[in-house]
């Protein structure tokens, strides 16, 4: 959790790992969201709804045993949590007045390239499997390039890497500006000569923590991708997926990817040769939408591979869907107390009332029908 007070407000950001950088006040949003770890049931409304003032947790800089704890999540997107779905401690969800879409993207310099792969009709079947494989390339973390493919073991900078990592996290990186630009390359599994009927290219997914039918598609749809991240899933980390992305724009290597939108990332890289393109997949319907999988299932160690490839009929695109936000109960309570402090004083501010008045004020305006004013 970080806390800055540039404008005599009090701000906190949670993300559940200690000491992460995030600034509310940053004037280029630079949020270091990517290695925010929080739980899927959103349990941290419920700890807040309970304790009132997150501040009132004795917290540790140890992650096992770090607290997380937040009264308002920004930004639901409905496919991460199963119709009907209530936190425990928070307030109905609300519509936050943007649409989002997550999707398979790769980049336009790709498209450009081969225009057959920007619809499931140019990837399916065997056919197409040896393009696959020959197209999208396994990425190479900067420590095994050094390890496997740097016939100096970096000992001498090449187009790809200026030296060796330093440190566990360069070693890990699949890109690290101005060091190390990436690399993707064939490895067994895409090696067709050897398994012309089971090569595969490889496909950069979620981890376990967004939801993703990547899989069930490229299954039901017989598109030869691999999901090999190191996530229980086959997936890869946000924050590694972003250094694979730039990894592909550093390298011009095309690369099969599940992102979403609006996010900051995909709208900066547009008018570029890496701009994110959407790949094409079967119109959502309603049947479909109903018959796919609970993507959570994929994570699950006792899931069979068929209960986590699904029902075929759960195979289509992904649509712009509304999203939301979730407010804790401990809200209410603070601001109504809040109000009756106010009362009690007189008219007197505190400091952070103006801002506490209006959050009670936008409170009464949108409030479910159900529950009564909050005193200001």
């Amino acid at each position: 959790m970080n806390r800055d007070i540039p404008l005599d407000i009090p701000t906190s950001i949670e993300s559940g790992v200690p000491n992460l950088s995030l600034n509310f006040y940053d004037a280029q949003s630079s949020f270091d969201f990517q290695n925010a770890i929080l739980s899927l049931d959103l349990e941290e409304l419920h700890l807040a709804s309970q304790v009132g003032d997150c501040r009132k947790i004795t917290n540790t800089q140890d992650p096992e045993d770090y607290k997380t704890c937040f009264h308002v999540y920004q930004e639901l997107w409905p496919d991460d949590f199963p119709a009907g779905f209530e936190i425990k401690g928070a307030e109905p969800f609300r519509e936050l007045g943007v649409m989002g879409e997550s999707s398979m993207f790769i980049p336009l310099f790709a498209a450009e390239q081969d225009p057959s792969l920007v619809s499931y009709v140019g990837l399916r079947g065997q056919e197409n499997r040896h393009k696959i494989a020959e197209t999208f390339k396994r990425p190479t973390r900067w420590g095994q390039y050094c390890r496997e493919v740097s016939p100096t073991s970096c000992a001498e900078s090449d187009p790809i890497a200026q030296r060796a990592p330093e440190t566990v996290e360069e070693e890990n990186g699949f890109f690290v500006e101005g060091f190390y630009n990436g690399h993707f390359r064939h490895t067994e599994e895409s090696n067709c000569d050897k398994y012309p009927t089971n090569c595969t290219g490889h496909f950069v997914d979620y981890d376990c923590n967004y939801a993703s039918f990547a899989q069930p598609n490229a299954h039901h749809l017989d598109i030869a991708f691999a999901f090999e991240g190191p996530e229980p899933n086959g997936g890869y980390a946000l924050a590694e997926a972003v250094q694979i992305w730039a990894a592909a724009n550093a390298t011009k290597s095309p690369v099969a990817f599940m992102w979403f939108a609006p996010e900051p990332m995909l709208e900066s890289f547009i008018g570029t040769e890496a701009e994110f393109t959407k790949v094409l997949f079967p119109t959502a319907t309603q049947d479909c939408i109903d018959h796919r999988i609970d993507f959570r299932i994929l994570c699950d160690p006792e899931a069979t591979f068929e209960e986590k490839m699904g029902d075929p009929r759960g195979v289509c695109d992904t649509y712009p869907r509304a999203l939301k936000n979730a407010i804790s109960s401990g809200v209410v309570d603070i601001s109504s107390s809040i109000g009756k402090s106010r009362a009690e004083t007189h008219g007197t501010l505190i400091q952070g009332q103006p801002f506490a008045s209006g959050l009670v004020r936008t409170w009464n305006i949108f409030k479910p029908t159900s529950q009564n004013p909050i005193p200001e």
